[in-house]
């Protein structure tokens, strides 16, 4: 993924249990993404599911033969009559002077994007949630985000899933993690997921489930970097 080409945004994503963990190695944290993406993969499926559109944070699955999907938290203008504008959309959706909604997306490609053509389908859910649980999903992901830095060896694989991670301003990485905090930040944001696609009458108590995963996250990151100091594992590969 071209990261210089991201640093304006934010976006978050979700896991899939049956479709998303694998088995791999666990560091405690996430690793740097490269900003090198030799095929192109990492900035296509960022594209097609997150896309140019300002976010506060996103999460990207990327199995290696399912169909991606992404979790995206989205600040939006409360008037829609303020996004008609010809080149005011980007602006409209950013302005802090404006009344704002936090909108919780899920993207869902409809297969692989190796797949994709041009008019490959993405199913798209949006769900709106209130300031105080958005914050609490933010200062999660960025606990972790911010603890990014490079492991001790190669953790990646073939057989896996790569998790890519955003928020305020930073990113990280994780492959198949079975534990820890990328594990637990994969696990929230399945279950974001599961939130979008559960019937009313049992949603609140799913997002309910959720935001104690995001407190206790932010509670382990803080435990975690203490602990550490905040130094690396190994030396940049």
């Amino acid at each position: 993924m071209i990261l210089a080409a991201m640093e304006w945004i934010g976006t978050a994503v979700i896991f899939s249990a049956g479709a998303c963990l694998g088995q791999g190695a666990n560091p405690d944290h996430l690793e740097p993404i490269s900003p090198y993406d030799a095929v192109g993969y990492g900035q296509t499926v960022f594209n097609i599911l997150v896309g140019k559109r300002p976010a506060k944070l996103w999460m990207m699955c990327m199995p290696s033969i399912h169909p991606e999907w992404a979790v995206i938290l989205r600040s939006e203008a409360e008037n829609p009559k303020s996004e008609t504008s010809p080149g005011s959309k980007a602006e409209a959706l950013s302005n802090p002077d404006e009344k704002q909604k936090w909108v919780l997306e899920i993207a869902i490609t409809a297969q692989p994007v190796s797949d994709l053509r041009k008019n490959g389908k993405v199913e798209r859910k949006r769900m709106e949630i209130d300031e105080a649980a958005a914050k609490t999903l933010e200062d999660a992901w960025t606990a972790v985000t911010r603890q990014t830095r490079y492991a001790a060896g190669n953790l990646g694989g073939f057989d896996g899933v790569t998790y890519q991670f955003y928020s305020n301003g930073e990113f990280g990485e994780t492959w198949s993690p079975p534990t820890g905090l990328p594990a637990a930040l994969v696990e929230l944001g399945a279950h974001l997921r599961k939130y979008a696609e559960s019937p009313a009458e049992t949603r609140n108590s799913v997002l309910k489930e959720a935001m104690g995963m995001a407190k206790d996250i932010k509670n382990r990151a803080a435990n975690t970097a203490g602990k550490s100091g905040g130094g690396g594992d190994g030396p940049p590969r």
